[in-house]
């Protein structure tokens, strides 16, 4: 027969670490709010998904009247340089720029819909892209950034409306600005555009955004709103699927920088950013553990603001999820994460506690030691109440079991044994309902059964872990569908359980409340005896029929000889009463001879009759 090894490796059971897979990124793409409050009004709201509401007549007349002053002044590009030979019209043609640019602002706070579709139908786009070349004008040049960063913000198909008009060329060679604000709304833009599809963010890269955006933040350290945006804009460069294709080491290099902020937002970003590289290529992982951030992020698992922890948790889970020959896992526990993870488990954020057990559960799916390290966190104790409680939310309580299921599938025996104490076996048995799970939970049980059955052969006792399972569940799941989960139940029914062949209930093998028959060829509970259906007991219960059926039948042939015997006896007693009542008669009589010889024939006669 074939050993529970080989039936594994048969029937190729799911692999114990699991990446994200469906889990869905959070990271801002969009615009992050919190930055509007140095440009005035935020851009985050804007989605274009509606229509925009109607104005009244009046509003109409006064929203055409705007719409034609700010058309005059982007129609105005083709002003002369400070200096030039018409110093008079240029300033006049400056004059008429600013007060368009400040309508368009005006008009982006009261009617953002309304003025996005007009810029989009009256193909103010170029022109808006004009603006941005008035290197004199920087505060022409901030408004239409920010008139861009609006129409970025919307829909897909604004996007692309940006990139087709060549928006990308243009905004990237302002980041060599010396303006700090036109450089700020200029990256600001380039952000929303990455973050809204590969296709966009490929096209940033193509751009060469790169280079200007990592020297941009390693020129200013000190300027809290560039490292905002330029860390936001830099996290949507690295995100998507497939991974773009980037030069690593000066990217390390600006997020190994933006880790040392104490800024919220700046390491909300650098988080997400080297999250994003760490689901990528096994050599964007190698760079990141590497770049020696490894402590820094376990540090941030513990930071004030949940939205630190997120990317900062996620991060950790995607170098440990990784699978390479090298053990990426083990620089993560020794950066001292899972006691942060212990703690993480019982977070208030349910997107918190479900990554927490995720990476914890591909930890439990490493090495010996790897496992020993969750186990000795304490964490079991209260992953197996979170995998139990009716209140735990349904992803949280899944990745719970993760935990148990890949700790008892990849565990020592002694590990196994504390994971049994602590009451992983109810853990597993409620995730034989689970059609997911059913597998990798048959698994764990079969390895719980091999554990105490090791134990049992070398103490002589029965399996001190069988009883602590549902035998019938397991009996059910001998008829599942799929037939690995059937041949599976099947195999750990029949190595360690018996049904009593006479009440038919289901009990341990080996275990003090059944026997094997060797006459019946089946096992028996102590609670019934089977011995009425051996042979012997049969031939010795027809030899017990047969003396009882002769005896009785003697006992009858007995009593009805005895009734004869005593009907004889009252007829004798009759007789002889008789003839004494008859001498007395005839001793008494007044009968002269003649009497004798005429009683005689009377009493012949009457002996005849008694005859």
């Amino acid at each position: 027969m074939a050993s529970a090894a080989e039936d594994n490796a048969a029937e190729g059971h799911e692999t114990h670490l699991r990446t994200r897979g469906g889990r869905s990124e959070e990271s801002d793409r969009t615009l992050p709010a919190v930055l509007g409050s140095n440009f005035g009004d935020t851009v985050g709201g804007f989605n274009g998904g509606g229509a925009p509401a109607p104005l009244d007549r009046r509003a109409q007349e006064e929203f055409q009247t705007d719409l034609q002053e700010v058309e005059r002044g982007l129609r105005l590009t083709s002003a002369v340089p400070p200096g030039g030979a018409d110093e008079a019209e240029n300033t006049s043609i400056v004059e008429v720029q600013l007060m368009a640019a400040r309508k368009l602002r005006q008009l982006l706070s009261s009617n953002r819909e309304l003025l996005i579709q007009e810029v989009l139908d009256r193909n103010w786009i170029p022109l808006l892209l004009g603006w941005l070349s008035l290197h004199h004008c920087p505060s022409v040049q901030v408004e239409a950034l920010w008139a861009l960063t609006n129409v970025a913000a919307g829909t897909t198909e604004h996007t692309h409306v940006l990139i087709k008009h060549g928006a990308v060329p243009t905004l990237v060679s302002l980041l060599d600005s010396a303006n700090e604000e036109v450089l700020e709304q200029a990256l600001w833009v380039l952000g929303n555009l990455a973050g809204e599809g590969v296709q966009a963010r490929d096209a940033v890269l193509g751009a060469g955004v790169l280079a200007p955006l990592l020297r941009c933040l390693e020129a200013r350290p000190g300027v809290l709103s560039l490292l905002r945006i330029g860390s936001w804009a830099l996290s949507n460069l690295c995100d998507g699927q497939p991974r773009p294709q980037l030069e690593l080491a000066p990217v390390m290099r600006a997020l190994q920088q933006l880790l040392r902020s104490t800024d919220p937002e700046v390491l909300s970003h650098t988080c997400w950013a080297l999250s994003h590289l760490c689901d990528g290529p096994s050599s964007h992982i190698k760079t990141v553990v590497e770049g020696g951030v490894c402590p820094r992020l376990v540090d941030l698992l513990s930071h004030r603001s949940w939205r630190v922890t997120k990317p900062a948790l996620r991060t950790i889970g995607n170098i440990v999820c990784a699978e390479d020959d090298i053990d990426y896992t083990q620089h993560i526990i020794e950066a001292g994460a899972v006691r942060c993870l212990r703690v993480l488990i019982s977070h208030s954020n349910r997107e918190i506690q479900k990554e927490a057990c995720w990476t914890l559960s591909n930890i439990a799916a490493g090495t010996v030691e790897q496992i020993q390290t969750v186990l000795d966190s304490g964490v079991i104790t209260p992953l197996i109440s979170i995998a139990t409680l009716a209140r735990t939310d349904g992803e949280v309580r899944s990745e719970a079991c993760w935990v148990v299921l890949n700790a008892t599938s990849c565990g020592s025996d002694q590990q196994i044994k504390y994971l049994v104490s602590e009451g992983c076996t109810k853990v597993l048995m409620d995730l034989l309902s689970e059609t997911s799970m059913v597998m990798m939970a048959l698994e764990g049980l079969e390895r719980i059964l091999q554990v105490g059955e090791d134990d049992s052969r070398r103490t002589g006792g029965p399996n001190p872990y069988a009883p602590l399972l549902s035998a019938q569940r397991i009996e059910e799941l001998e008829h599942h569908k799929s037939q690995a989960i059937a041949k599976r139940a099947a195999r750990i029914w029949r190595t360690h359980y018996v049904t009593c062949a006479i009440c038919n209930l289901r009990f341990p093998k080996a275990s003090d409340a059944t026997r094997f028959c060797s006459e019946c060829k089946c096992f028996v509970c102590s609670n019934c005896n089977c011995n009425i259906y051996h042979l012997t007991f049969q031939e010795e219960y027809w030899a017990q029929m047969e003396g009882k059926e002769a005896k009785e039948a003697t006992e009858k042939a007995n009593s009805k000889r005895n009734r004869k015997q005593r009907k004889k006896q009252k007829l004798k007693e009759r007789k002889q009463a008789k003839a004494k009542s008859d001498s007395v008669d005839v001793d008494g009589g007044d009968g002269g001879d003649d009497a004798p010889s005429e009683a005689a024939p009377a009493r012949a006669g009457s002996e005849d009759e008694a005859r």
